[in-house]
């Protein structure tokens, strides 16, 4: 991975492999969209997915001239991981530092909301959102 502090390459890797990930076997998902729901380019997409096919982090499919679905190979499924546990091992170590009270909100979803939100409730944080419940309490976990 990396030493010290996350850039945003690889958080945006992260993000990208995670949204193809969510997606994987249910139904395709353009680069488009992608840059929706990663709040980057779809010219960055394209350089991103290019990068991480050469990584071989993920496969594609064409299904017609405009149509591509994308897939998380194994490789790409362990990148996942890893640095999903190594934004929860920065986050512990940011909060843990902390001495006075602080109020912190925290957006994430699923497992790493579930994993954030023990480190950030013991420094004192107000919540930890889960975007991924879709409740009407907002997700908020604490």
């Amino acid at each position: 991975m990396n030493n010290g502090n996350l850039h945003s390459v690889l958080l945006n890797q992260f993000r990208i492999l995670r949204q193809i990930g969510l997606n994987s076997g249910v139904t395709h998902i353009t680069q488009a969209q992608l840059g929706g729901r990663t709040s980057l380019s779809v010219g960055m997409i394209n350089n991103y997915m290019k990068a991480l096919q050469a990584q071989k982090l993920i496969d594609c499919e064409r299904k017609s001239k405009k149509v591509v679905w994308y897939y998380l190979t194994n490789a790409g499924k362990e990148f996942l991981r890893e640095v999903k546990q190594e934004i929860v091992r920065e986050c512990r170590e940011l909060i843990k530092d902390i001495e006075k009270p602080l109020r912190v909100f925290v957006f994430a979803d699923g497992s790493l909301a579930a994993n954030a939100n023990p480190a950030v409730v013991r420094a004192g944080a107000v919540a930890v959102r889960d975007d991924s419940i879709g409740d009407p309490t907002g997700g908020f976990l604490s």
